[in-house]
C-alpha cells in the first residue's frame, strides 16, 4: 500500500508536456457598447507601357457594437475623411461630405459573419445623388466616348445602389474585416474552394478560386496568421469584359477580343483568436492585361490596422 502511495506521488511530480496549440477557431466575442479603431490606408498604382502612376489615401474608421444576441450582433461603422474632402473642389466638396459622412449599419451572425446591410436604401440614395451629380457635369457632346462612359455610369448607378452591390462592392473593408469568421483552422492544411460573387463591372455571378491557411500560432499573444490567396480564371475575366462592353455598345471587334488578363489577389490577416479581433490586414490585388503590344498593369493595396 506504502509503495503504491508513493509511486502515485511520484507520478504527479513528473511535469505534464504542454501541447502545442495547432488549431485556431476564429469567432467573435464581443459585447455591446466595445468600440474599436481603425487606420485605413489605400493605394492604388497603375503601369501602362512603362509609365507608372500611383495615388494614395489615409482614413480612419470605428467600429462600435450596437447590440449583441445569441444568435447575432449589430455593428456601426463610421469612416473620417475630412482630410481628404478639404482638397476637392468646392462645387463637389459637398455632395463628397454627404456621401462619406454615411454610418454603415449592418449584422453578423453570432461567429461574426457578415450577414446584411442594415441601412442600405439611405446609403443608396446618397450615392445615387453623388452620381446623378457627376453626370450633370459631363459634357453635353454626343460623342461615342462620352455616350459610352455616360452608358457606364448608368449602369454602375444601378449595380452599386442595388443592396447586393452595396454589400459586395462598397463595403470592401468591412467585408475584408469579417471574411476569416466562422471558421476553424489547423495548421498545416491548406482550405481550397470556390466561391461565386457578383463582379463590380455588370454584377453577373463569377467564380473565385480561393486557398487559405493558417500560417502561424503566437500563443503566448493569442494572435495567429491566417493566408488567403485568390484568382479569377482568365476565360471568366475575358467573358465577362466582352459581355459588359457589348452592353455599352462600344466598338469591340473580334481582334480586340484577342488580349490576355490575369487577376489574383492576396490576404494576410493578423488576428487575436482570444477576442476575435483582426489587428492588421494587408489586401493586395492585381490585374495585368495585354492587348497586342500594350502591357498594363493595376494593383490595389488595403491595409486595415487596429489603433
Amino acid at each position: 500500500m506504502k509503495s503504491l502511495f508513493f509511486l502515485i506521488l511520484f507520478c504527479l511530480s513528473i511535469p505534464v508536456l504542454a501541447q502545442e496549440k495547432t488549431t485556431v477557431p476564429i469567432v467573435a466575442y464581443w459585447s455591446k457598447g466595445d468600440t474599436l479603431n481603425f487606420k485605413i490606408f489605400k493605394k492604388i498604382e497603375k503601369i501602362n507601357d512603362g509609365k507608372e502612376s500611383q495615388d494614395s489615401t489615409t482614413y480612419y474608421s470605428q467600429f462600435i457594437i450596437l447590440d449583441s444576441t445569441e444568435t447575432s450582433y449589430q455593428i456601426l461603422w463610421k469612416n473620417d475623411f475630412k482630410q481628404q474632402i478639404s482638397s476637392l473642389p468646392f462645387n463637389l466638396s459637398d455632395p463628397i461630405q454627404s456621401l462619406q459622412d454615411i454610418n454603415y449599419i449592418y449584422s453578423t451572425n453570432e461567429l461574426g459573419q457578415f450577414q446584411s446591410l442594415d441601412n442600405w436604401q439611405e446609403i443608396a440614395t446618397n450615392l445615387k445623388n453623388y452620381l446623378s451629380l457627376i453626370l450633370q457635369k459631363l459634357p453635353t457632346s454626343d460623342s461615342v466616348e462620352n455616350s459610352a462612359f455616360k452608358n457606364s455610369m448608368n449602369q454602375f448607378l444601378e449595380i452599386y445602389t442595388s443592396k447586393e452591390g452595396l454589400e459586395s462592392l462598397v463595403m470592401r473593408e468591412i467585408r475584408l474585416l469579417h471574411s476569416t469568421f466562422g471558421a476553424e483552422y489547423l495548421l498545416g492544411d491548406t482550405i481550397r474552394y470556390e466561391e461565386q460573387v457578383n463582379n463590380a463591372i455588370d454584377n453577373s455571378p463569377m467564380n473565385i478560386n480561393n486557398e487559405i491557411f493558417l500560417s502561424e500560432i503566437d500563443e503566448e499573444n493569442y494572435n495567429c496568421i491566417i493566408v488567403q490567396n485568390s484568382f479569377v480564371s482568365e476565360e471568366e475575366m475575358k467573358s465577362m469584359i466582352t459581355s459588359f462592353a457589348e452592353k455599352l455598345k462600344l466598338p469591340f471587334d473580334e481582334a480586340s477580343k484577342d488580349f490576355q488578363i490575369d487577376n489574383n489577389e492576396k490576404r494576410v490577416f493578423s488576428i487575436d483568436y482570444n477576442y476575435g479581433i483582426p489587428n492588421y490586414i494587408y489586401n493586395k490585388k492585381t490585374n495585368k492585361v495585354k492587348v497586342k503590344e500594350q502591357t498594363g498593369y493595376r494593383i490595389d493595396t488595403i491595409e486595415i490596422e487596429l489603433l
